[in-house]
């Protein structure tokens, strides 16, 4: 089962299974919250897409997104049967990427918290994004916001 719930209201209790699964376009804060909730709970542990990408030396490479997929349900699992508390630092807005995960979740006994960013005019995205390590650009930041939040266009 799915929970949604703002990030200000995120409480987890510590003997629960659960995953964490932050949901937003590109450039709205997700990592910066991902990396408060490890910073407050060293048992939340972040499983990053763009982390695992960089850690090939390039960082996008489409023929591997396949390999990517894995690793990143392999942390997700792994860091369930270890105890640990999984923050899925993603966009996760396909709903066919929710579906793996509650599927990820009911396997190993674990509920889900997504929590929702604040969607920011695409405006500011392109600014927070051009100040980000790793800039996605505004082909992609526009392909976001058209196919998922055409509201804040």
């Amino acid at each position: 089962m799915i929970t949604t719930i703002n990030k200000e209201y995120l409480v987890i209790e510590n003997n629960m299974k659960k995953i964490i699964i932050l949901q937003g376009p590109p450039a709205c804060g997700k990592s910066t919250l991902a990396r408060q909730l490890h910073a407050e709970d060293k048992t939340k542990v972040i499983v990053s897409r763009d982390n695992i990408r960089a850690s090939r030396g390039d960082y996008w490479i489409p023929s591997q997104e396949k390999y990517i997929s894995e690793i990143e349900e392999f942390s997700v699992v792994s860091a369930l049967q270890n105890g640990l508390t999984p923050i899925i630092d993603a966009t996760n807005l396909n709903p066919m990427t929710l579906a793996k995960w509650e599927t990820v979740a009911e396997l190993n006994d674990a509920e889900i918290e997504v929590v929702k960013l604040e969607i920011p005019k695409l405006a500011e995205a392109l600014v927070r994004d051009m100040n980000r390590e790793r800039p996605v650009g505004e082909k992609v930041l526009r392909n976001f916001y058209e196919r998922y939040c055409p509201d804040y266009l």
